[in-house]
């Protein structure tokens, strides 16, 4: 069966993920928040002991893992930035590279043509 999904431009594509990325970073600076609020709100007793102490403990793992992840994005959105900036310079030259054929072909049929 044929992939149907209609291909997303580079463009778009890095567009989307810068996105996805200041969402992400956006989340982790509210569950840092969170955890900062919870950490002096919840009695010390109560903190130190099973569940609660275990929630907040995953909780700063998670953040600190969607910190990784923001970072790994970074990297992708500057490798699709310079793919993009790539393709550019390429879909330049290859304009310039067509007109320069045009010319060309111009040029020999009109030497054909005073043969």
């Amino acid at each position: 069966m044929p992939n149907t999904r209609k291909v997303a431009e580079l463009p778009d594509v890095l567009q989307t993920t810068q996105e996805v990325q200041a969402q992400l970073e956006s989340e982790s600076r509210d569950l840092f928040v969170v955890n900062e609020v919870l950490k002096q709100e919840i009695p010390a007793p109560i903190k130190a002991t099973g569940d609660v102490a275990a929630a907040l403990e995953r909780s700063e793992v998670i953040q600190s893992n969607l910190g990784v992840v923001a970072e790994n994005l970074d990297d992708v959105n500057n490798v699709l930035a310079e793919e993009v900036a790539r393709r550019k310079i390429a879909e330049k030259k290859l304009t310039e590279t067509r007109a320069d054929l045009a010319d060309t072909k111009a040029q020999l049929a009109n030497a054909k043509d005073h043969q």
